[in-house]
């Protein structure tokens, strides 16, 4: 895709280049938009999506229908597995910066973005309790097979920010 966009921008140039009179060509940009990872809200009248934006996955919610859709994140990161909270007032997602990866949780309006897994830990695809009260979550999975590598699975209290090893 980036080789065709590349080819259309320097054909437009050459076109203007060449031109003997009248307006100049205006090169332009031609993208492609990739939807990702849908996962609906609780109520089944909302989703939200991952949708590359400049390089970087950043999150959207939409309304199922198609309309209302809003963008909710906007750092220069990229943003994973996105979950709802079982209310439907909060989005769990991986932020991915630098090499590290942590669960951050984000109002279902893009307001109110907090870390909530240690730095020190790589936290992949979070889950919500059924009571919305701690989020699952793991270090890794295991996508490099035949190699086998340490992987855990935590639980972390959303009030205390305590977190617990289960696997």
């Amino acid at each position: 895709m980036r080789s065709l966009a590349i080819a259309l921008i320097l054909s437009g140039l050459a076109a203007s280049a060449n031109a003997q009179s009248g307006p100049v060509a205006t090169a332009k940009q031609v993208t492609a938009s990739y939807n990702l990872d849908l996962t609906p809200a609780p109520d089944g009248q909302r989703a939200v999506m991952i949708r590359i934006v400049g390089g970087r996955e950043q999150l959207f919610a939409v309304n199922l229908d198609g309309s209302g859709e809003k963008q909710i994140t906007f750092d220069d990161a990229d943003h994973e597995d996105p979950v709802w909270s079982p209310d439907g007032r909060r989005i769990a997602f991986v932020l991915v910066k630098g090499g590290t990866k942590i669960v951050h949780l984000i109002n279902s309006d893009g307001t109110g973005t907090e870390a909530v897994t240690p730095a020190s830990q790589s936290a992949i695809h979070p889950s919500f309790t059924p009571d919305g009260k701690a989020i699952l979550y793991c270090t890794d999975d295991d996508l490099r097979p035949p190699e086998k590598n340490e992987s855990e699975i935590y639980r972390i209290d959303l009030a205390t920010k305590r977190v617990a090893t289960l696997i």
